[in-house]
Parts: structure tokens; sequence; C-alpha cells
């Protein structure tokens, strides 16, 4: 029993190279070409980056902040 791609060679000859070379390709929205515009999940991922550096940095801010303010009144009763 002959295959159906066989058959449809058999039928073809003129085209059978280009049926068996060439690959196929699923064209959809995501292969054409983008803007120049971001795509929802860069946003998002840099979004994420942002609150990451946030999270690490806060609490090291406060407690240079504390530091300072421990400073701060040392100078003070220094100078009473």
């Amino acid at each position: 029993m002959k295959s159906p791609l066989t058959k449809l060679l058999a039928r073809a000859p003129a085209f059978a190279d280009q049926i068996v070379t060439q690959p196929f390709r699923f064209e959809n929205s995501f292969s054409r070409e983008r803007s120049s515009g971001f795509a929802l999940i860069e946003l998002l991922v840099v979004m994420a980056i942002i609150a990451i550096l946030a999270a690490i940095l806060l609490p090291a801010l406060e407690a240079a902040k504390l530091r300072g303010q421990r400073a701060r009144s040392l100078s003070n009763q220094h100078q009473l």
C-alpha cells in the first residue's frame, strides 16, 4: 500500500523536489515583524527585576538611616 505522500509525488513529479526539500513553515502572529514597542512579558520582566533590586536595597538603606540617626543623637548628647 502506498503512502499518501508517495501518491502525491507520483501525481506531481514537477513539484516533488519542492515538497520533499522545503520545510513546512507555520505562520502565526508571533512570526511577523514586531513593532518597536515592548511586549507585555518584557515589561513584566523589567518590573520583576526592579522589585528584586528594591527588596535588596531597602533594608540596607534603612540600616544606613538608623546609623545616621544614632550618630546625630550621639553628637547632640556630646553638645549638652
